[in-house]
């Protein structure tokens, strides 16, 4: 389970903010990065912030840098660089894979709500690159817990 504190949850609502703000910009414009059918047409505010926040405890876990800055989800790399995060509120949730993910990414995913999120486990995304996992309605791979890797004990 993952502990933030008031000021990273508070610098997480706000990038989460301007996260929304942006994508509802370019969704106005016709350049939204990701299809409407990729499963909502629309992301609430409270799933923005619940996933900026997921990005917060996996940087903070794996003590890597997170600043916030990569709010367009190109190439789907969140934290230090180096890992993607996926977040759910499905407790049985799957890890997707999109086709725009680098196959050497590891890819983190996330399950619950704040402040009660775990790091369920992760992948690299070549991994769940397989078509047994690929979902045509979704146009991504949707890898189940059961075949993620465990997640490493917290670094010091």
């Amino acid at each position: 389970m993952s502990e933030l504190s008031d000021d990273e949850v508070t610098m997480g609502v706000s990038v989460a903010t301007r996260r929304k703000l942006s994508s509802e910009r370019r969704r106005q414009r016709g350049d939204a990065p990701r299809s409407p059918d990729r499963f909502e047409a629309r992301r609430t505010w409270d799933q923005e912030i619940e996933s900026t926040l997921a990005e917060i405890s996996v940087a903070g876990h794996y003590n890597r840098y997170w600043t916030g800055a990569h709010y367009d989800n190109t190439a789907g790399v969140d934290v230090g660089g180096s890992i993607g995060v996926r977040w759910t509120w499905h407790e049985d949730g799957h890890l997707p894979i999109y086709t725009t993910d680098p196959p050497e990414l590891p890819v983190v995913l996330v399950v619950g709500f704040w402040p009660k999120q775990e790091l369920r486990g992760w992948t690299y995304a070549r991994d769940a690159m397989h078509p047994e996992f690929w979902r045509p309605n979704l146009n991504c791979w949707y890898l189940p817990q059961e075949n993620l890797r465990q997640i490493s004990p917290r670094h010091v």
